[in-house]
């Protein structure tokens, strides 16, 4: 489609106005290589419609918006439409969306009257031209040239190169968008803007800082305008600015603006473009960094008085508010720091500006926290991701990397907070600060610490807390040596209750309560006390008493089959006790996660996303279940000796059970605590040995007995006969599997078939069992009774029924 195709196709019934522009004669299908050709044989002056301007720009015709006779600014005659070219570049940090452009001048008042991408528009990198109409042709190119330099300046990755009358635009082969077409610019609104709102030097820093304040009262009282009537000559003067010749600044005619109003300047030349106060001109004109100008604006042109002691005064000042806000930050933390005269981590300095800022000297502030604040880090393989423990109000408590970061933060005036320095200063004491093995945690068994400090169980003795002990269990509970006997005696009635009268189990439980709150090893115990019984026996609020007691930091609660999983064992890190509660009909392939924690034994474990750790759980474990455990694997006197089971069997009444018994024994805590720590130092004395009552003993005997069923089995339900097998007999597969039919009805453990055969041999006196030469193998010298042999053989189709 030719030019002359265009004007037919856009010709209306109602005329549309037309405005004058240079338009090629050739189009082009993208980006031409050799913007000569098009730029000598660029000079056919159209008169067109908004629609057949962009007509022309999607065929891809480039176009001149200044109108020239000839090539260069000294041919220019008139200029109506102006282009802003978005050039996003690769090889800039940012891009400019179209939406973003659009935005920025529809802020400003500035109404376009379309758009179109370029030949090299991607939506990686969009590359756009915004078209603009000004109300009235434009014959003096020092203003077109304002309108470009101010239009630029608004847009980030606007092509400032475009700031001139003699630039061609090339169309596009990509889409284009008519926005309004009656929308246009003026010279005066720019110019209004420019007035009211050009910026000066020194902005309030939010502090109402009178050092710089007063700098900018003495720029605003400065008779700019004299001063700038002695660099040259005014030109002319419009409604709200005054033109000026020569311009100091960039040497062009009539490209300097100053403002009243705003008591500014403005040069608008390609080499100035630049505006401000009359230290920014004095910048522009004299070659200075703002701090040079500053000071000679202040004493040259001004010739204050130098006061030397005005800016050690004012750093005086703002290392004050500093200590302030510091002082107010760290008052939460419960740290027990005290700031040290000189906060040498903050430093000081007057930037080019001339304004004062605050620097943050990291190294210096990692070595304040190192050198004053209590802390360890645990080591750990890596030592990366790492457990982290502040010390506050007398423990040790385990914190967060983000935590640790709050502290930091703390340190520094909010204003100067980034998050590259927290990092930094928290990146420096991870390289060099204090590690500790996990093992050296909760050592001193002699201690217990409490709320309102340390006591000391061979004196019963408190002392104030204090850092050297790597303590992280605090119990919140005040410690009373001697507290008076408490009225209702719930606690004291509940063990009674419990243990059914049972003294012996009394002191027990009074023992154990004691271990958990100390800080005794439990290990060495290699215990775990079990209440087993049934329902509505009170056996449950004993743990929940006891997680009161400790608090939630110090106790964890979990299933007990779950020991063996990631992310678990790692609960029982510092805690007094292990709670698992209801364990009911649990059966294990093991006891192997049992003796570990009962038994001192190393433990691997991590929390998500942290470096695994070795360590060993130091507390006491508690157990609740209805029915006592059933476990495969190794149940030798060893394992058995790590149960301490108490038989609770003594149902209370439904008029009898109290709903609120645990809040009612919580009000006798004091009294709990002190006399089981007294009763606990008994067991300390007696080389760490619980007093274990005969009853006790016997429950466990008889939970054995019970537990190993194929000596039940044959206790109960074979017998022993002189004589060889007969083919009546079971076979041994046959046997085995009347113990399984027994067994299961019997709600018993199934120890496994080569368990039931070493037993039964062992229990015959023989090596093997006998083979006959129809191939079967029979046990020697042992039979099921009568009434097992129907019920849990024949009944069970064991034997082939001519049998």
């Amino acid at each position: 489609m030719d030019s002359e195709e265009i004007k037919k196709e856009t010709s209306e019934s109602i005329q549309l106005p037309t405005y004058k522009i240079m338009v090629d004669n050739v189009p082009v299908k993208e980006k031409p290589e050799n913007a000569g050709i098009i730029i000598n044989r660029l000079n056919a002056i159209k008169e067109v419609t908004i629609p057949q301007l962009f007509k022309y720009l999607s065929l891809g015709y480039t176009v001149r918006p200044g109108i020239l006779n000839g090539t260069t600014e000294n041919d220019f005659k008139q200029q109506e439409f102006i282009f802003i070219d978005v050039d996003n570049d690769i090889k800039k940090d940012t891009i400019t969306t179209l939406d973003e452009t659009l935005s920025i001048f529809k802020k400003y008042n500035l109404n376009p009257i379309g758009y179109y991408y370029s030949f090299s528009y991607t939506k990686e990198y969009p590359r756009y031209r915004i078209v603009f109409r000004i109300e009235k042709p434009i014959t003096e190119s020092i203003k077109i040239k304002l309108l470009l330099s101010f239009i630029t300046n608004l847009i980030p990755n606007a092509d400032t190169s475009c700031n001139t009358v003699v630039k061609i635009f090339y169309g596009t082969n990509k889409s284009y968008e008519i926005l309004d077409e009656n929308a246009v610019i003026t010279l005066e609104q720019v110019e209004n803007f420019i007035a009211t709102t050009i910026t000066t030097t020194s902005k309030d820093n939010g502090k109402k800082d009178s050092f710089n304040k007063d700098l900018n009262q003495l720029i605003k009282d400065f008779d700019f305008y004299s001063y700038l009537c002695n660099e040259t000559k005014v030109l002319r003067k419009g409604s709200n600015y005054i033109a000026f010749d020569v311009c100091p600044i960039c040497g062009h005619n009539d490209c300097l603006r100053y403002y009243q109003k705003s008591n500014s300047f403005y040069c608008f030349g390609s080499s100035g473009n630049v505006g401000g106060s009359i230290i920014e001109y004095l910048m522009a004109t004299k070659k200075m960094d703002k701090k040079e100008a500053i000071n000679y604006f202040k004493y040259e042109i001004l010739k204050l008085p130098q006061e030397k002691n005005l800016f050690d005064e004012y750093i005086k000042k703002i290392k004050q508010e500093n200590r302030e806000i510091i002082e107010e930050q760290i008052k939460g933390l419960h740290l027990g720091i005290k700031l040290p005269e000189d906060i040498d981590w903050l430093g000081y300095k007057e930037n080019s500006e001339g304004r004062v800022i605050t620097l943050v000297l990291c190294p210096r502030l990692a070595k304040f926290i190192k050198d004053n604040l209590n802390y360890f880090f645990v080591n750990t393989e890596t030592d990366e991701k790492v457990p982290k423990f502040f010390y506050k109000n007398g423990v040790y408590r385990m914190v967060t990397d983000k935590s640790v970061k709050k502290i930091i933060k703390s340190f520094i005036p909010l204003d100067n907070v980034t998050v590259k320095i927290v990092n930094e200063v928290f990146d420096l004491l991870c390289m060099d600060s204090k590690y500790i093995d996990i093992d050296k945690l909760n050592t001193n068994e002699d201690m217990v610490n409490f709320k309102n400090g340390i006591l000391h169980l061979s004196t019963n003795k408190m002392e104030p807390h204090n850092p050297k002990y790597a303590s992280t269990i605090q119990y919140d509970i005040n410690y009373v040596e001697n507290p008076a006997p408490p009225k209702n005696r719930y606690f004291d009635n509940y063990l009674k209750d419990l243990t059914n009268g049972d003294e012996g189990q009394q002191q027990l439980l009074w023992e154990i309560t004691g271990a958990i709150i100390s800080n005794v090893d439990g290990s060495k115990f290699k215990s775990s006390l079990i209440l087993c019984g049934p329902g509505n026996t009170g056996k449950s609020q004993y743990p929940i008493l006891l997680e009161q007691i400790v608090g939630k930091d110090n106790y964890t609660s979990a299933e007990l089959k779950n020991m063996n999983k990631s992310f678990n064992k790692i609960n029982l890190l510092n805690k007094r006790l292990a709670s698992f509660s209801d364990v009911t009909t649990l059966r294990l392939e093991n006891l192997d996660a049992f003796k570990k924690i009962t038994g001192g034994d190393s433990l691997n474990d991590s929390w998500k996303f942290k470096d695994s750790l070795n360590f060993k759980f130091k507390g006491i474990m508690v157990m609740t279940m209805n029915e006592f455990i059933k476990f495969g694997g190794d149940s030798g006197d060893h394992v058995w000796e790590r149960f301490i089971p108490i038989e609770t069997t003594n149902i209370i009444p439904p008029e009898k059970r109290d709903k609120n018994l645990v809040k009612h024994m919580l009000e006798e805590k004091e009294y709990i605590i002190s006399k089981a720590l007294k009763m606990f130092k008994r067991v300390v004395d007696n080389g760490y040995n619980y007093t274990i009552p005969d009853s006790v003993l016997k429950t466990r005997e008889k939970y054995r007995i019970d537990h190993e069923s194929v000596k039940k089995f044959i206790k109960e339900c074979t017998e022993i006969v002189i004589r060889e097998p007969d083919p009546a007999d079971p076979t041994t597969g046959q046997f085995y599997s009347i113990y399984q039919n027994w067994v299961k009805a019997n709600n018993l453990y199934d120890e496994g078939h080569s368990k039931f055969r070493e037993i039964m041999l062992k229990e015959t006196k023989k090596e093997k069992p006998k083979k006959t030469y129809g191939g079967n193998t029979y046990y020697i010298g042992i039979i099921p009774i009568d009434e097992v042999r129907v019920t849990f053989g024949e009944e069970k189709g064991v034997f082939k029924k001519q049998m």
